[in-house]
């Protein structure tokens, strides 16, 4: 936030990248919705980019996967009632059907469920968003709050304040 209250107006940009190392940045926003195999974010805008059986489909080609880059969350669930929140994120990415975290795989999306499934525990999700840490205030005044009492975002006090992606 602005001294004035303004938002900063942050956010991620989405870069698709081919096997061949070719890379187009595509969008950016302050947030991007994941829902199966699909990324968007405003609805009735259409989809950005869509998995295929070849790879991520957007503007007629085809791509190996994505970067999200910048400082961000995972909002898992519904972003109304997410079931789990992930610490403060500098990259999100997806190759295929392999979403990563800071460089760490996490989950996969399955195609007959139509889900994304934590790679270290028994959880699924239909549905998540990427969100700058200015898309939502209330979560980066719990984190602030966490860093001020000399608890950082990943410690296990704060992981049940903002929640476990695993």
């Amino acid at each position: 936030m602005l001294a004035n209250g303004e938002r900063n107006n942050v956010v991620i940009q989405l870069t698709l990248m081919n096997e061949n190392g070719a890379a187009l940045v595509a969008s950016a926003a302050p947030f991007f919705r994941i829902t199966g195999a699909a990324v968007w974010t405003v609805p009735g805008d259409g989809y950005i980019a869509r998995l295929t059986q070849g790879g991520w489909e957007s503007g007629g080609k085809l791509w190996a996967g994505m970067r999200f880059e910048g400082a961000c969350r995972l909002v898992m669930g519904f972003a109304r009632a997410p079931s789990s929140v992930s610490e403060i994120l500098q990259s999100v990415s997806v190759s295929l059907e392999v979403l990563s975290a800071n460089g760490i795989p996490f989950a996969a999306y399955n195609s007959a469920r139509d889900m994304w499934r934590s790679a270290m525990a028994d959880k699924w999700w239909h549905a998540f968003r990427i969100e700058s840490l200015d898309h939502r205030p209330s979560l980066s005044a719990d984190v602030t709050e966490e860093l001020s009492a000399g608890r950082s975002p990943g410690s296990s006090q704060a992981r049940s304040l903002v929640g476990r992606l695993n």
